[in-house]
């Protein structure tokens, strides 16, 4: 059950207890208010009658007092009475309202005492509530007494209705109380809690955008104040972590990305090493098996690289490799892969090409090998270098990857034979064979 339907179900008891209990105090008071007013009136009017009977009696006059007691009858609805009686100074019956019935017998005890008392006797019923009332008649001499009876049928009667109109506008009243309390409860407490937990609800979901806006200064108004300000918070240090996150997800991608080419990049040239062109060379058999085009490699070395070593040390010769490289990387197209075969030895994968292409690219690098200068340790230009290069073609030479590299590095070999400085194709070492 939610705070909605515990607290109307709480206000709902406590105003029902709240009615029922005033309800009962105030018929109590009623039922006491009534006492007091029917004995005061009963009286007054017992009073009124007491010096016309008296008058009467002295004057013997009666028809004087009968009609009395016939215009009381008159009236006794007006005083809620049954019966009024007048008794002498012995308890004897002088006149009354007409001849009691049975229930109405009056007791012979309460007529004496009644008689004999200096002032008015009031008798109960069962319930406490006045059922006779005697006044004396006197005139400095007590002539007579009143005795008057009150109709109980009518006094609950007149009672039951003043009860019920009194218990209807109770009831209206409380109504009306009780709504106005459930929507200002509605509005001021459980709306502004209702809002907050929404709130606090979204928050739960990962929405921290949410906010809650509520009037005054109150408790909720702070609870509000205090859950927007959280949301800021969170939604700062949100917006921060996803930044560090994603940061450290860039630092992450390029130290990836890093080794991946640190993985497959030889450090002294720049160029692909030896792992990674064997991957290279098998896929671009496999890729031409499918399109059906021709690729070439040409295998290159450094000559007298091992001499240029013993000479000027292996930084010298680590400065050539490096420009070696640069050299092979400035003369092929950005389709070709070149890579560092292993020592001085390199070799260059050229895609589409069949072997004159071949050849006529390995012409250029040799030429552009010749021509250059190679710098020493401090950057000046001085030395020369030359390379030997080997050309094969798939599939002409070779149908797979291994026996390829092996026929390019005999052609290879055979230009050092030969002399250096030179090329060799596969279809030369056929030649000379």
């Amino acid at each position: 059950m939610g705070i909605k339907r515990r607290l109307l179900l709480i206000v709902t008891l406590i105003m029902g207890a709240s009615l029922a209990t005033g309800l009962f105090v105030l018929n109590q008071i009623e039922i006491q208010n009534q006492k007091q007013e029917n004995t005061q009136r009963v009286g007054a009017l017992l009073a009124s009658l007491s010096a016309p009977v008296a008058f009467s009696l002295v004057q013997g006059r009666i028809p004087d007092l009968d009609n009395l007691m016939d215009q009381l009858l008159e009236r006794k609805e007006d005083f809620n009475l049954s019966h009024v009686a007048l008794f002498d100074h012995q308890g004897l019956l002088v006149g009354q309202t007409g001849t009691p019935p049975s229930p109405h017998a009056l007791p012979k005890a309460f007529i004496e005492k009644a008689v004999a008392a200096n002032g008015s006797v009031i008798a109960p019923n069962a319930q406490g509530y006045p059922l006779r009332i005697s006044m004396p008649v006197e005139t400095g001499i007590r002539w007579a007494t009143l005795v008057a009876t009150l109709d109980w049928n009518s006094i609950q009667q007149s009672i039951a209705q003043r009860e019920k109109r009194i218990s209807l506008t109770i009831v209206a009243l409380a109504l009306i109380a009780l709504i106005t309390l459930l929507m200002s409860i509605n509005r001021w407490v459980l709306a502004p809690v209702v809002a907050v937990a929404k709130v606090a609800q979204k928050f739960a979901e990962g929405d921290l955008s949410a906010r809650i806006h509520l009037p005054g200064a109150g408790e909720i108004t702070r609870l509000a104040r205090v859950l927007n300000m959280a949301g800021e918070r969170l939604s700062r240090q949100k917006e921060l972590l996803e930044q560090e996150v994603a940061k450290r997800t860039d630092d992450l991608k390029r130290a990836n990305e890093r080794l991946e080419k640190l993985a497959i990049t030889d450090g002294l040239t720049g160029l692909y090493n030896h792992r990674y062109f064997q991957e290279m060379l098998i896929a671009e058999v496999q890729r031409q098996r499918r399109g059906g085009s021709s690729f070439s490699l040409i295998m290159l070395d450094v000559d007298h690289f091992k001499k240029f070593n013993d000479e000027h040390g292996h930084p010298a010769g680590d400065e050539i490799l490096h420009t070696m490289g640069e050299i092979l990387s400035e003369n092929v197209r950005e389709t070709d892969l070149v890579a560092r075969y292993g020592g001085e030895e390199f070799v260059i994968l050229l895609r589409f090409a069949d072997h004159d292409d071949a050849v006529q690219v390995a012409e250029k690098l040799r030429h552009s090998i010749e021509g250059a200068y190679f710098s020493d340790v401090h950057g000046t230009p001085r030395f020369r270098c030359t390379a030997s290069l080997g050309v094969a073609t798939w599939p002409e030479h070779a149908k797979h990857a291994r026996p390829l590299i092996e026929i390019a590095d005999q052609a290879l070999y055979q230009s050092k034979r030969l002399g250096r400085n030179r090329i060799t194709s596969v279809n030369d070492l056929e030649q000379t064979s």
